[in-house]
């Protein structure tokens, strides 16, 4: 199986200390610790610092995270899960974050949240408190731009179409965008949970009737991989090629409550979470954008 790339989750309810950069994150929060200074001072400090949440990052394991969001705050209500996203991405001042999302549906409505961010927080503040109204989903930082939300008990769920293994996927060409919302046709193990092959002389003709999406191109070829891999690893690609295409992420969604049949209905898009000044800093990159 794929190892994917496994950057450290941070959780909201505890509190991470960086071992040998833990001078580094003092200074961060405004804490320096002069010659003069005796120990136990020094040691308050700290000890105020672990109780209080520091305004910068406790690590540089997900600049997406990091990132600082814009000089307003940030007030929505009843908004969607993957609205909330949107609108922290959008906000995004440096770089950006795409996320893949998984969620359960009730009757044809995603979960909803509100919003109330201070002005000039990071990202991390924001997504936390998002899932903060939603306990029973989790996030994980996959990459440097890339986070994963998904249902607590989603990854061990072996009825989970996206923990079903592939024992090869292999595409060229395609657009990212195109595989995020149609991966049934590009994974027949996917396609073949959707639906039953032709027999007979019959021919199973499969369309894709999504949007025009576009995203990096992609030239891939894995092996013994799950399909939740295979989407992270695609909605990732954007980050080997910094504002050369648009970055997406993508959104799964059942909904078992529906009137379309006992089985309820799958859902795949493709998601971009875009900054508002995605032009402008692919600008100030030397690049110019999409």
């Amino acid at each position: 199986m794929m190892k994917l790339r496994s950057y450290r989750a941070r959780s909201a309810n505890r509190m991470v200390f960086p071992g040998k950069k833990f001078g580094k994150v003092l200074r961060q929060c405004g804490i320096t610790a002069r010659r003069s200074l005796v120990l136990p001072l020094v040691l308050l400090q700290a000890v105020a610092f672990a109780l209080a949440p520091c305004p910068v990052a406790l690590t540089e394991d997900a600049p997406a995270l990091d990132a600082r969001l814009g000089g307003a705050p940030l007030v929505r209500r009843g908004i969607t899960l993957t609205q909330a996203l949107r609108v922290l991405g959008a906000s995004t001042e440096r770089g950006y974050a795409s996320f893949g999302v998984e969620e359960y549906v009730s009757g044809g409505k995603e979960p909803t949240v509100d919003l109330d961010v201070r002005p000039a927080a990071m990202l991390e503040e924001g997504l936390r408190q998002i899932l903060n109204q939603l306990p029973m989903y989790s996030y994980r930082v996959l990459s440097p731009h890339f986070v994963a939300i998904f249902p607590k008990n989603a990854v061990s769920d072996a009825n989970d179409p996206l923990n079903i293994m592939v024992s090869r996927f292999d595409v060229d060409g395609i657009t990212a965008g195109i595989i995020l919302e149609w991966p049934d046709g590009f994974i027949p193990e996917l396609k073949a949970r959707f639906g039953p092959a032709a027999t007979g002389n019959a021919k199973r003709v499969d369309l894709y009737v999504g949007g025009v999406a576009g995203g990096a191109t992609i030239n891939m070829h894995l092996r013994n991989v799950t399909v939740r891999e295979i989407l992270n690893t695609v909605g990732e690609a954007a980050e080997k090629r910094p504002f050369q295409a648009y970055p997406f992420g993508w959104e799964y969604s059942f909904d078992p409550k529906t009137s379309f049949g006992p089985g309820g209905v799958e859902s795949w898009k493709a998601l971009m979470t875009l900054p508002s000044n995605w032009i402008e800093q692919a600008r100030e990159a030397g690049v110019s954008a999409p």
